[in-house]
């Protein structure tokens, strides 16, 4: 046999292995991604600076810590709920400009309706999430469901519990992705 053959056939078989392992994975696996950055170390120096001196304070201190977490995490989906809102006006836009052919108006159409359902989606999971102890923001993109919990430390078994319940939720209809904030 000569190196191309061998090479096709070796390359072939690791493709075939591959393929057959990943058909053969169980479908409630859970992968949890967390991601740690820069503004997260930031954020747990700034939350512990603002513990040591809510110490001191009592419990207005407290009151208030919690009313700017809330805040935070109003900010958070108010700011994905103002992007898909942008998203969805420059479609109607589009819809509505003359100088488009008819295939790009179906487009934004489909298109409008789709974020439209994706962002009555994401305040009915927020809302349940909110129901069982989470406070988290939700974004969707594409096939991709972004959930950042708030308030909490990271524990994987935390993050395990969010991906199980709302893949239950959506029907699998998406990859979770996890990130504590």
């Amino acid at each position: 046999m000569n190196r191309q053959a061998l090479a096709f056939l070796t390359m072939f078989s690791l493709v075939l292995i591959l393929s057959v392992y990943y058909i053969t994975l169980p479908n409630d696996t859970a992968v949890v991604q967390i991601e740690e950055g820069n503004k997260d170390q930031e954020g747990n120096k700034k939350e512990e600076e603002k513990k040591e001196t809510k110490k001191t304070e009592g419990t207005e201190g407290t009151e208030k810590k919690e009313e700017t977490e809330n805040k935070e995490t109003n900010n958070n989906q108010e700011k994905i709920n103002a992007a898909k809102d942008d998203e969805i006006n420059s479609n109607k836009e589009t819809i509505a400009n003359s100088k488009k052919t008819e295939e790009e108006k179906k487009e934004a159409i489909n298109k409008v309706e789709k974020l439209e359902k994706d962002k009555k989606l994401v305040e009915e999971l927020v809302e349940k999430c909110k129901a069982k102890g989470w406070e988290t923001s939700i974004e969707i993109k594409e096939m991709l469901l972004k959930v950042n919990i708030h308030k909490i430390k990271k524990d994987t078994k935390i993050a395990n519990e969010v991906i199980m319940y709302l893949s239950k939720e959506t029907k699998n209809a998406y990859n979770i992705e996890v990130k504590f904030i």
